[in-house]
């Protein structure tokens, strides 16, 4: 009986239950239909949010399969008449530009032969530092074999 007063004095201090004034009548059974109405809109509201992208995805396929449909052979033998010359060009080293021309690619900056000089010269250090290892490993085979007394 303590313990209920306690909590009773309690939320009277703090206002009642979620702002409701506990004081009032029937005060319980409002607050229970007012939070079963709360959860009844957000499920409706879920369920139509539910239907509208299911509507939304069924008007994107449709239009998709219409336009489709709605292509002529015309515009499929364009299609791949368009698709033809892009990989011929592309074979033959040219560029499409965004005016829709088709452009033989840049002959080389100064930067871009900076570059190409720089990697050709890690590739000689690599290929000179492999070299060195050979003939390293190499030494060492030949003092190996000649530590242990076999020669060719």
């Amino acid at each position: 009986q303590k313990r209920l007063e306690k909590l009773h004095w309690q939320l009277m201090i703090s206002g009642g239950i979620g702002g409701w004034n506990t004081h009032m009548e029937n005060w319980l059974p409002k607050l229970k239909d007012k939070l079963r109405n709360d959860l009844r809109q957000l499920d409706s509201h879920a369920a139509e949010m539910g239907r509208a992208s299911k509507e939304r995805s069924k008007a994107e396929m449709s239009l998709a399969y219409l336009e489709d449909f709605l292509k002529s052979d015309y515009d499929r033998i364009r299609e791949r008449e368009q698709l033809r010359i892009q990989i011929e060009n592309y074979h033959n080293g040219l560029e499409s530009q965004e005016d829709g021309t088709y452009k033989a690619e840049p002959e080389p900056t100064a930067e871009r032969n900076a570059e190409f000089a720089y990697l050709e010269m890690r590739e000689e250090q690599h290929r000179r530092a492999e070299e060195q290892r050979r003939r390293d490993a190499r030494q060492r085979e030949m003092r190996n074999r000649s530590r242990s007394g076999y020669c060719r």
